[in-house]
């Protein structure tokens, strides 16, 4: 009888390690298994695959931001026919109704003027390298019309052919249904020309 139980034992106690060695394995063979699928997915799929409506983001200089992201896979990697389609889909759910409304500004058009840009000549091909946002701190807010709206600063670095630039744009950015759209943008000249005198005056420090 003693020696039953002491069988009956070990049984156990063993049972217990092929089951914990067991559950191990699994953890990491499904561990594994989320790295490797998390691998696979790109910036491209990720901005494809978002629910921006219902991740919405939360104040003016995330949208622009998720914007300009959006740019940056346009503008840098070779998209397929679909996958720019879907990008511009994405990037339009950020518009406001009245730039949607916009004469020329079907997605159609939009899609036919970027593949201009993307088909020009290598020389006149930009990749928009990398990007400056103003700061929550630094958006101005106003109404008009009755609506609230934000006013922020993007600067582009570009890179055309071997040649290194500078864009800086205002976007407008109107809440509808208490969500933060573009209702539009402008190429500011003169906060331009405020970053070249400054890098140009960098440059002479350095050289002194």
């Amino acid at each position: 009888m003693i020696r039953n139980k002491g069988m009956l034992r070990t049984g156990i106690i063993v049972f217990v390690m092929v089951v914990l060695v067991l559950g191990y394995y699994a953890y990491v063979s499904d561990k594994r298994a989320i790295e490797r699928q998390n691998a696979k997915v790109t910036e491209t799929d990720r901005l494809l695959l978002l629910d921006i409506d219902n991740e919405y983001p939360k104040s003016p200089r995330d949208t622009v931001k998720l914007y300009v992201k959006m740019l940056q896979q346009i503008y840098n990697k070779d998209l397929s026919d679909k996958d720019l389609s879907g990008m511009v889909d994405q990037m339009r759910l950020l518009y406001a109704e009245e730039l949607l409304n916009n004469a020329g500004n079907t997605k159609e058009e939009q899609l036919s003027g970027i593949k201009t840009e993307l088909t020009a000549e290598d020389d006149k091909k930009y990749k928009l390298t990398s990007y400056v946002i103003d700061e929550e701190s630094q958006t101005i807010y106003g109404k008009a019309e009755g609506k609230e709206t934000a006013n922020l600063y993007a600067t582009y670095t570009l890179l055309t052919g071997n040649t290194t630039s500078k864009q800086v744009y205002l976007y407008v950015l109107v809440k509808e249904d208490d969500k933060w759209k573009i209702i539009g943008w402008r190429r500011d000249s003169s906060k331009e020309a405020s970053l070249s005198g400054a890098t140009t005056e960098e440059q002479k420090k350095q050289k002194d």
